[in-house]
């Protein structure tokens, strides 16, 4: 028992753990602030969206660069890491990724012309393979085979 508490009572008074519970606070507090940052990212890119059309990369960029701090504040505050996040290590990256355009559907009058087309032929098909299971038995031509 005597190795235990001794063990212990190095490690309760070792200068880095309590380092270490400090930077532990301030991260916190920059936690959520990072997220409050990102709700405002969120709603500005919303609007953006909204009245234009489309988002602004900038914004983007740092949306993703705000991620990326998030995640090391996670890493660092849940002991996953030892790399001190900015202010003490470097701000991550940001990038914008790469865009798609949407492809607009063209409207036509007949659009589900094709689809009717194709139901009768694949019903037609069902009694002429052979297979059983007909609503109609006189379809069969009644040439039941023993």
């Amino acid at each position: 028992m005597a190795v235990v508490e001794q063990e212990t009572k190095e490690n309760v008074t070792k200068k880095s753990t309590w380092l270490r519970f400090l930077y532990i606070i301030v991260f916190a507090i920059l936690f959520y602030i990072a997220l409050l940052a990102i709700f405002v990212v969120v709603t500005i890119q919303f609007i953006t969206k909204l009245f234009t059309g489309d988002v602004h990369q900038r914004l983007q960029e740092f949306g993703d660069s705000a991620a990326e701090y998030v995640a090391q504040l996670i890493r660092y505050l849940t002991f996953h890491s030892d790399d001190l996040p900015y202010p003490f290590g470097d701000w991550p990256k940001g990038k914008a990724p790469r865009r798609k355009k949407a492809r607009k559907k063209k409207a036509t009058s007949e659009p589900e012309e094709p689809k009717e087309e194709a139901a009768p032929s694949a019903a037609s098909a069902t009694p002429a393979s052979g297979a059983g299971g007909t609503d109609t038995p006189a379809s069969s031509g009644g040439a039941a085979s023993s």
